[in-house]
């Protein structure tokens, strides 16, 4: 067994989100009458196992879930006599042997997957929020898995056995196992919800609604809706219920008959569906397309944007940035980009008003400063730090604080979820490609790739890039071709993700004349417009005045703020103010 394939176990424990106790269990003589023994093996820490020497005559298990006990059973009690107990888990998995989908199975794309023996294999997804143990059940996350993929309906209980990834397998002819080529991907739950949505053949736009959390509308017309086109796609009824029952749309969380119920009146509505004659061979008619094998586009209809328009608008600054939107923070050189975008990243990582605009919770950034080395980029951040969040408690090196009795405490580092890069990247190579069931894919390993499980892997809901024409190699930023290709892609990376993507750029050299609208000013291609859903213009100070000018531009309206010496958006300033 390589080292590769027993990564796969301990990144596995390590990502449960609990430290706790593990099993690998094994079995030993397999087929030789009254010699085979199942031993289960001593329990093991989860983040620093003392792993067994994995011998090749024996069968190898371990448990992907992380008990809080000294037994791996369930309903047993421990030495003091309370009953064991699993929590949440951030891991869910499925054992496919016999007659299980597995086209489905490739397309949910699993964290890791690995072949057990020939045509059957075994999947973890590593998830980005945790499971109760309720969901480990056949009614359950785990029982939708399970049932849409045809897997084993019995492996989904939460102290589960799978094989070691690599391990033999002696209960046929003995096989060798095998590691699967993998990404370790963590997965939203509405993410491989969706999915699997996807892959039991509702269309992407209804998959999508389904995994949508916490959604807007009527959920008994809703509910009817996914009931109906689950009974047109001939899906069983236990299959749709625990479909149904893991979205964020079931009204009957504790009361499952009544879903059930509701469930079983969409499949009895259904009309049944005429026999169609059999069709006579036409020669002529065979050589052509037929009306049958070109599918029509799938068209929305005015019902469908009820609950979209009943939803509000997810901004990650309000009035200025949307959530997964695109756009430009532009301005002349030497005027304060890298300031306000500083501002900006400082703002949302503490969770603390950017620009003054206050934000419900810290939020992941991602600041690529691409033209900055690591002294100018620390050298801005600990200045707006100590100008505008160290006012509010924030230190990144900790520091000592003396009360009002001249007592000094020790206050350590306050964490930002501000992460940065410094290297060069080229997001001009590789073209991105959209999927059936609207998950992405990418012809070649590059910087797109490279962002994109960026995103993913550290949650960033917004990535700051400092500058345009350091991200974008050697395409041309004024060729329409060059920056769609690029833009285009980028664009789905945001809106899948949910991530906002922001290019630090700069305005065209030249004096503008009064009037001039913000997408006159930005330098290069007129592609950049058309991509960006909000657009954030910084002009110097007027005369006498010492306020900066911010421009927005968003696709819901224009507007001005003045920012002062602090960077924070500020109310116009009458005359007789900006005089004192």
């Amino acid at each position: 067994m390589d080292k590769q394939s027993l990564g796969v176990v301990l990144k596995v424990w390590r990502h449960a989100g609990v430290r706790g106790n593990v099993w690998m269990p094994h079995i030993s003589n397999i087929g030789v009458k009254g010699k085979e023994r199942f031993r289960e093996g001593p329990y093991l820490d989860s983040r620093q196992p003392s792993l067994p020497v994995l011998t090749e005559a024996d069968d190898w298990y371990w448990t992907p879930a992380v008990s809080n006990g000294t037994d791996r059973k369930i309903k047993r009690k421990d030495e003091e006599g309370t009953f064991q107990q699993y929590p949440a888990q951030r891991v869910l998995w499925v054992d496919c042997d016999d007659s299980y989908n597995n086209e489905m199975l490739m397309a949910l794309k699993p964290s890791y997957i690995w072949e057990t023996s020939p045509g059957h294999k075994q999947a973890i997804w590593l998830m980005k929020e945790s499971f109760s143990p309720s969901e480990f059940h056949r009614d359950g996350f785990m029982g939708l898995l399970a049932h849409a993929l045809g897997g084993d309906k019995s492996g989904v209980d939460i102290g589960q056995l799978l094989r070691v990834p690599g391990s033999w397998h002696h209960k046929r002819k003995p096989f060798h196992g095998r590691l699967l080529p993998s990404q370790g991907t963590v997965y939203p739950r509405a993410v491989l919800l969706r999915k699997v949505a996807s892959g039991l053949g509702f269309p992407a736009a209804t998959a999508a609604a389904l995994a949508t959390p916490d959604g807007y509308g009527d959920r008994s017309n809703l509910l009817w809706k996914f009931a109906r086109q689950a009974a047109e796609l001939g899906l069983d009824q236990a299959l749709t219920f625990k479909l149904i029952k893991a979205t964020d749309w079931n009204k009957w969380k504790d009361d499952p008959d009544r879903l059930k119920d509701d469930i079983q009146r969409a499949y009895d509505a259904q009309p049944s569906k005429p026999e169609k004659p059999a069709k006579t061979s036409n020669p002529i008619e065979d050589q052509e397309v037929s009306e049958e094998s070109v599918g029509a586009w799938e068209m929305a209809t005015v019902a469908d944007f009820g609950p979209v328009i009943r939803k509000p608008m997810p901004w990650l600054v309000k009035g200025i940035i949307p959530e997964g939107g695109c756009g430009l923070l532009v301005a002349p050189p030497k005027v304060g980009k890298t300031r306000v975008a500083m501002e900006l990243a400082l703002g949302l990582a503490s969770g603390r008003k950017p620009l003054g605009v206050s934000v419900a919770k810290p939020q992941p950034v991602g600041f690529f400063s691409l033209e900055d080395g690591e002294y100018l980029f620390s050298t801005r951040l600990n200045d707006g730090i100590n100008r505008t969040r160290g006012r509010e408690g924030y230190h990144w090196d900790g520091r000592l604080r003396v009360d009002k009795a001249g007592h000094m405490t020790w206050e350590p580092p306050k964490p930002l979820a501000l992460l940065t890069r410094f290297d060069p990247i080229d997001l001009s190579e590789g073209r991105l490609h959209v999927e059936d069931d609207g998950d992405i894919s990418f012809d070649m390993v590059c910087d797109k790739v490279r962002l994109y499980q960026t995103i993913v892997d550290y949650g960033l809901k917004i990535v700051i890039l400092d500058t345009l024409s350091m991200s974008i190699g050697k395409a041309e930023v004024s060729s329409s071709t060059d920056m769609y290709s690029i833009l285009k892609d980028l664009k789905i990376i945001a809106k899948s993700t949910g991530c906002a993507i922001m290019f630090i750029h700069h305005t065209r050299k030249r004096v503008f004349e009064k009037g001039e609208s913000i997408q006159e000013m930005i330098l290069g291609s007129t592609a950049l417009h058309g991509w960006s859903d909000f657009i954030m213009n910084l002009a110097p100070p007027e005369e006498d005045s010492q306020l900066l000018r911010l421009g927005v531009q968003t696709k819901m309206g224009n507007d001005l703020h003045y920012l002062n010496t602090q960077l924070k958006i500020i109310r116009r300033p009458e005359p007789e103010e900006v005089e004192a």
